[in-house]
């Protein structure tokens, strides 16, 4: 479990656990871009001074009211290995689309360091295993 204080902070460390697609309560399911979206509503909103947000290893994100044992998960890692799939490939394919000029370049024949599939120029993490780049 790790805390941390930001919304943006929370999301870095579910990404890092590998965790690209969740879900909330309701089963709506966000991926990596809608959660994007979600910080730029949420970011501005500071949590008292006793409450932190909580991440699991498994990349589920909750708020934590300064005891470990009282967490209010608000979003959930999908385990559905289908689902995650068809979201990421998704994400994948808007990110390849988007204008070059949308983001900054890398070099042309990047490859990632964990699983040696070729990395789109620009991104910061590999759309095959998640991995930061």
């Amino acid at each position: 479990m790790e805390y941390v204080r930001t919304v943006k902070e929370a999301l870095v460390v579910a990404m890092e656990s590998n965790c690209f697609v969740w879900t909330d309560f309701e089963g709506t399911i966000f991926d990596v871009e809608a959660m994007l979206s979600l910080l730029k509503i949420v970011e501005t909103k500071a949590l008292p001074k006793d409450h932190y947000f909580a991440v699991s290893i498994e990349g589920a994100i909750g708020i934590a009211n300064g005891y470990e044992f009282d967490i209010e998960w608000i979003f959930y890692p999908v385990l559905d290995e289908e689902v995650r799939r068809k979201y990421i490939e998704a994400f994948k394919r808007r990110v390849e689309d988007s204008a070059p000029g949308d983001r900054p370049q890398r070099r042309a024949n990047s490859f990632c360091s964990n699983c040696g599939e070729r990395l789109s120029p620009g991104v910061r993490f590999c759309a095959s295993c998640g991995t930061r780049v």
